[in-house]
């Protein structure tokens, strides 16, 4: 099963959250045993951070709508990090709902101070989730979801 996590990585505090996050989250995956492996999908992997230039911006932000819904359409499931009010994340979040994919609220803070939409479309929310016990309830979600 293909994960997607939705989230903003515009600054150095954003990008070391998310880069220990993922890694967090893929060493608990890889503990859990089952007959599905999970593949954490990071759409910075597959294009740029073009938000700090205006021109190139302009230039390729249609290529990037394209790679992340393209992403996004082989996932099962989506993660998004609500810290930093991200529209990107709420665009992707909103796609996926229609989608029909299940939406994973986290937050190195609290959910609660997400966009009222996103909180009425997810399926499931985790604070601090830099916490080792809440890390945890989420890979195990994750592989409830995905049958491990």
């Amino acid at each position: 099963m293909r994960v997607y996590i939705a989230h903003p990585a515009f600054n150095e505090d954003q990008r070391e959250f998310n880069k220990h996050f993922i890694n967090s989250l893929g060493k608990k995956l890889c503990k859990l045993k089952g007959p599905q492996q999970v593949k954490i999908i990071d759409p910075f992997d597959y294009s740029p951070i073009i938000e700090e230039n205006d021109e190139e911006k302009m230039a390729l932000s249609k290529e990037v709508k394209r790679v992340c819904l393209n992403l996004l359409n082989s996932c099962k499931l989506l993660l998004a990090v609500v810290d930093g009010d991200d529209t990107g994340t709420a665009f992707e979040a909103g796609y996926a709902h229609k989608m029909d994919l299940p939406i994973i609220l986290v937050s190195k803070g609290s959910c609660r101070s997400a966009n009222s939409m996103l909180l009425g479309s997810a399926y499931a929310m985790f604070d601090n989730i830099l916490d080792e016990q809440q890390i945890s309830k989420l890979a195990y979600l994750i592989g409830t979801i995905s049958g491990m």
